[in-house]
C-alpha cells in the first residue's frame, strides 16, 4: 500500500465514530487524534502499529490481533511504546492496547530487565458471535432499517473477529453489506470503511483479491475525493501560477489573440501533465470517482490517461 493510500486511511478513520472504537477497549476522551504511523517503524522487517490515538491524558496505541500474543509480540508491542515514546514532544504516557478475537481480556507484563516492565492490557472480542453480527446486520439492510454505529463497527470487525482461517470470504460478506447500507453520514461511512481497509492491508495477503477489494473499498471513501480534487487543484493552481508569470512578460510584446492561444496551449499541456502525474497510480480508482460526478467516458480518459475502451468498462460495472 503506498504511502497516499495510508495517509487515506487516517484521513478516512477521522476523529468522529472513533469513540465508539475507544469505548469498546475502556477508554474514552474528550479530544482525540488520530496520528498517522508513518514515523513509527521500528525496523524493516518490523510491522508498523495498527493506529496511534492522542487522547487527553495519554498516547494510546491500538493494535488488532486474531491469535494469541507471544514472546515475539511482547517485544514488539513494547519497542513501539519505546520507539514512540522517545519520539514525541511531550511528557504524555504512552500506553498500547490489542483488540484480541484469540484469548480473554487480561493484563500482560513483559519484563525487559529486572528493573523495566512493559505492561499493556488485552481487550477480547472472543466472545462476539459473528453469525449473530452478520444476520442483525443483514436483517436491518433487508428491513431499511437504520444500524447504529456499534453495530457498523462490530460488522466492520468481522474480518478480525471471525475464526476462520481464509479471510477472504468474511472480508466479501462485508463489502457487500456495506455497499448495501444506506449510510446517513458520510463521516460515519468513511470512519467504517476506513476500518476495513486497515484490517485488509493487516490480514489479507498481495494479491487480486486484495486489490480488488482495497479499490472498491477505497472507490467509496467521500474523503479520497476531497483528497483528489485538493492535490489536482493545489497542482494546477501552481503550475498555472508559473504559467501566469511567464506569460506577464511578454504580454507587452505578443498580441491578444496570439498570448490567448499561447496560454491556452501552455495550460492545456501542463494541466494535463500535472494531472498524469497526480494521478498515475490511482488512474482507475480515480477514474471510477470522476464516473460517480458525472464526468463522461472521454473527459474521464483524458484525466485519468487511461484508454477509452477501459473507461468505458468501469463505468458499466458502477
Amino acid at each position: 500500500m503506498s504511502k497516499n493510500e495510508e495517509d487515506i486511511i487516517f484521513k478516512a478513520i477521522g476523529n468522529g465514530p472513533i469513540n465508539v472504537l475507544l469505548t469498546k477497549l475502556g477508554f474514552e476522551s474528550e479530544n482525540v487524534e488520530i496520528l498517522n504511523t508513518e514515523l513509527f517503524v521500528v525496523k524493516l522487517s518490523a510491522r508498523k502499529a495498527d493506529l496511534i490515538i492522542k487522547l487527553d491524558n495519554m498516547y494510546l496505541i491500538i493494535e488488532f490481533q486474531s491469535y494469541y500474543v507471544g514472546p515475539y509480540d511482547d517485544k514488539r508491542f513494547s519497542a513501539y511504546a519505546h520507539m514512540f515514546d522517545l519520539n514525541k514532544n511531550d511528557d504524555l504516557p504512552v500506553y498500547l492496547c490489542v483488540l484480541s478475537t484469540a484469548e480473554g481480556s487480561k493484563t500482560k507484563k513483559y519484563r525487559i530487565n529486572h528493573k523495566s516492565v512493559f505492561t499493556f492490557s488485552i481487550v477480547s472480542l472472543k466472545e462476539n458471535d459473528e453469525n449473530e453480527i452478520i444476520n442483525n446486520v443483514n436483517t436491518k439492510i433487508e428491513s431499511n432499517q437504520d444500524l447504529s454505529v456499534e453495530e457498523l463497527v462490530d460488522f466492520a470487525l468481522l474480518p478480525l473477529i471471525t475464526k476462520e482461517k481464509n479471510k477472504e470470504n468474511i472480508f466479501a460478506i462485508v463489502k457487500n453489506g456495506l455497499f448495501e447500507y444506506d449510510f446517513k453520514d458520510f463521516e460515519t461511512k468513511d470512519f467504517i470503511f476506513g476500518i476495513v481497509m486497515l484490517l485488509s492491508n493487516k490480514l489479507l495477503t498481495d494479491g487480486d483479491f486484495k486489490k480488488q477489494l482495497e479499490n472498491k473499498l477505497m472507490g467509496q471513501l467521500d474523503c479520497v475525493s476531497r483528497y483528489i480534487n485538493e492535490q489536482v487543484s493545489m497542482r494546477v493552481d501552481e503550475e498555472l501560477k508559473c504559467i501566469k508569470e511567464r506569460t506577464d512578460k511578454v504580454m507587452e510584446q505578443v498580441t491578444r489573440d496570439v498570448t490567448e492561444q499561447v496560454t491556452r496551449d501552455v495550460t492545456e499541456r501542463v494541466t494535463r501533465d500535472v494531472t498524469e502525474r497526480v494521478t498515475r497510480e490511482n488512474s482507475e480508482r480515480i477514474a471510477i470517482n470522476l464516473l460517480h460526478d458525472g464526468g463522461n467516458v472521454d473527459y474521464v480518459a483524458i484525466n485519468t490517461n487511461l484508454p477509452v475502451n477501459r473507461v468505458i468498462e468501469l463505468k458499466e460495472k458502477i
